[in-house]
C-alpha cells in the first residue's frame, strides 16, 4: 500500500471524528451519520449481519426437531385349532441430539458468520464514506470554479464600462470595447457551463446521500499539518482494516464448516421413547429407544405366542 493510499484510507477511517470538529469545507457530522446509515450499500451490509445473527441462533438450537411415529401390525395366530386375528399397534416419540463437539464447532461457526458480517458492514460503511468524500469534494471543485467564473464575467463587464468611459472621453478605440465584450461573452459561455456541472454535481451528491444539506457557500478552511508519523497511521490502518478483517473471518468460517464436514462423520444419537400394544391388548410395552439416525425404518415389536393349555 502506497503512502498516499495510506493516508487517504485513514482519513476515511476516522471521517466522522474529524467531523465532529464541525469544519467549514465538510458537511456536518449528524447529517453525514443519517446519511451513510441510509445508503442502500450500508442498509446491505446492514441486512446481512442480521441474516448472521439469525443463522448463528439457528446454530446454536440446533435443527433437530422431535418426531412422532406410530405403526399397526394384523397377526393371524392359531388358538385351541382356530385363526384368531390380533390387531397390534405402537407409538414412539423420538429426538436426535447433536454430540457435544459438534455443538462447540456450531457456535464457532455462528460466531465466525456474525464477524464476517460485522466486517462487511464496516467495510461497507468505509467505502460508503469515501464514495461520500469524493461526491463532497466533486461538487465543491465544480461550485468554486463556477465562483471564479462568475468573478471574471464581473471583472469583464467593469472593464467594458470603464472602455466605455474612455472611448468617449477619447481615450481608447472602439476595437478595444469589443475585444472586452467578446472576452466577456466567452466568459459567459464558461460560466453556464460551470453552472451546469455545479448543478449536476449537486444532484449526482444528493441522490446517493439525501440527508446532506449543501449549504449556498462554503468558506475554505486551511489544511491542517500532520503531527504523528507515518507509522501511526499504518498501525491505525491495520487495526481497522475491515478488508483484513473479513478475510480473516471467512478463512475461519470456511475452516469450522469443514470440521462440521468432519464431525457428521460420527452420527448423531437419537434418544425416544415407545409404547406398544400385543396380543389385542394382553401385552403392553413400553421402553426407551437408543438408534442411530441411519436406521430410519420402523421396527415392528415381536409378538409373544400366546400359551396354549394342553
Amino acid at each position: 500500500m502506497s503512502v498516499m493510499r495510506t493516508l487517504l484510507s485513514v482519513i476515511l477511517l476516522y471521517l466522522p471524528a474529524l467531523l465532529a470538529h464541525a469544519t467549514a469545507d465538510l458537511p456536518p457530522h449528524i447529517q453525514v451519520d443519517r446519511a451513510l446509515d441510509e445508503h442502500v450499500s450500508v442498509l446491505n451490509a446492514r441486512s446481512q449481519l442480521q441474516i448472521e445473527h439469525s443463522e448463528q441462533r439457528k446454530r446454536e438450537s440446533g435443527d433437530y426437531e422431535f418426531t412422532v411415529h406410530g405403526a399397526l401390525y394384523r397377526d393371524r395366530l392359531l388358538e385351541n385349532g382356530d385363526d384368531v386375528d390380533y390387531r397390534d399397534w405402537e407409538v414412539a416419540i423420538e429426538r436426535p441430539f447433536r454430540l457435544p463437539n459438534k455443538m462447540w464447532i456450531d457456535s464457532e461457526i455462528g460466531e465466525a458468520g456474525v464477524e464476517r458480517g460485522r466486517n462487511k458492514l464496516g467495510d461497507a460503511r468505509h467505502e460508503t464514506s469515501r464514495l461520500l468524500l469524493q461526491l463532497w469534494f466533486d461538487w465543491q471543485r465544480e461550485q468554486a470554479q463556477a465562483a471564479q467564473w462568475q468573478q471574471q464575467v464581473e471583472i469583464l463587464r467593469q472593464q467594458a464600462t470603464i472602455t466605455e468611459k474612455r472611448i468617449r472621453a477619447g481615450d481608447a478605440p472602439r476595437m478595444e470595447l469589443n475585444q472586452i465584450n467578446a472576452a466577456a461573452a466567452m466568459s459567459g459561455v464558461s460560466l453556464r457551463q460551470a453552472q451546469l456541472r455545479t448543478e449536476l454535481a449537486a444532484d449526482q451528491l444528493q441522490r446517493q446521500f439525501k440527508a446532506i444539506k449543501l449549504p449556498a457557500a462554503i468558506t475554505p478552511v486551511e489544511p491542517q499539518s500532520i503531527e504523528q508519523p507515518l507509522s501511526f497511521w499504518r498501525g491505525a490502518v491495520l487495526e481497522h482494516n475491515h478488508e483484513l478483517g473479513l478475510a480473516k473471518s471467512e478463512a475461519v468460517f470456511q475452516n469450522r464448516l469443514a470440521a462440521r464436514a468432519s464431525a457428521d462423520r460420527l452420527p448423531d444419537p437419537t434418544l425416544g421413547l415407545r409404547y406398544a400394544s400385543q396380543l389385542n391388548n394382553r401385552q403392553k410395552i413400553g421402553a426407551s429407544t437408543f438408534r442411530s439416525p441411519w436406521d430410519t425404518a420402523p421396527v415392528r415389536p415381536v409378538p409373544t405366542a400366546p400359551h396354549t393349555p394342553p
